[in-house]
């Protein structure tokens, strides 16, 4: 009991802005001689650009008679040669190098085989892999949740590198300690709809949109403090949100949120 009383209880009053807490992009290390393949599949999937529109603009441009079928054809070939994604393999493991829309940097660089030794800080983690798979598939869907918000970007975040944590309280340890969530999303959906006008007047917001900072545990099986398991045939959970006008406190007895299902029907 008196250990208890030393404990130094942590108040969340709010969101920071963005600085320099995801990290690990700027940090990954290649333990191999030879990086120039690596590097120039990088530097392909860096500058990907959907060829659509331009292809779009040639079909025009050919119906106009302002080019002629062998320069569209050259042109649109160039074009449908553009990837997304480019596969780098050494040492009988595969990295994936992938163009990721809405992700925080790109390319994001990964892995399904977890045992993957001659690069560090990629996404290597099964359950990291699969949900950013699932995330990718939900998102090319014609209609899908983050279709109805205004903006919204994620981003993966590394437990070694990166400073994007819940503080929380355990009683194991009897500390306050961090959960490291394996990714993060940023929403913003403007207010200034009927949907979204109880929400607003129940926040007290006038006008506006309303900011959603989401944290998302792939693995759904870490406790986080005394009798709230992130457990459960769901998989991927979301463990805390709220938004930079709503302050937020972290009882000891537990961190609420909403559920984030691997259909992502909630977002």
């Amino acid at each position: 009991m008196l250990g208890y009383f030393k404990v130094i209880p942590k108040e969340v009053e709010g969101l920071k802005l963005l600085e320099d807490e995801i990290k690990h992009f700027e940090r990954i290390k290649v333990f191999l001689k030879d990086i120039g393949e690596l590097e120039e599949k990088i530097r392909k999937v860096r500058n990907y650009k959907d060829p659509k529109e331009e292809q779009d603009s040639l079909i025009r441009d050919l119906q106009a008679g302002r080019i002629t079928t062998d320069e569209f054809k050259k042109r649109y070939d160039d074009l449908s040669k553009r990837r997304k994604e480019e596969v780098f393999e050494q040492s009988s493991y595969t990295l994936l190098i992938r163009h990721v829309a809405h992700h925080y940097y790109v390319p994001i660089l990964l892995s399904e085989s977890e045992r993957i030794d001659w690069i560090r800080h990629v996404i290597r983690h099964p359950s990291e892999v699969r949900f950013l798979n699932a995330l990718e598939r939900y998102v090319e869907q014609q209609e899908n949740g983050f279709a109805s918000l205004d903006w919204w970007a994620f981003s993966r975040i590394d437990e070694e590198l990166d400073e994007v944590y819940i503080p929380y309280y355990d009683p194991r340890s009897n500390s306050i300690r961090r959960f490291l969530p394996d990714f993060v999303f940023w929403l913003v959906k403007d207010t200034d709809t009927p949907l979204f006008s109880w929400i607003r007047r129940g926040w007290g917001i006038s006008t506006g949109s309303i900011k959603w900072v989401v944290f998302v545990d792939c693995s759904g099986t870490v406790t986080i403090s005394h009798g709230f398991s992130l457990t459960g045939a769901s998989g991927y959970r979301c463990i805390c949100y709220c938004t930079p006008r709503m302050p937020i406190k972290l009882p000891h007895t537990g961190i609420t949120g909403l559920i984030l299902l691997p259909q992502f029907h909630r977002l």
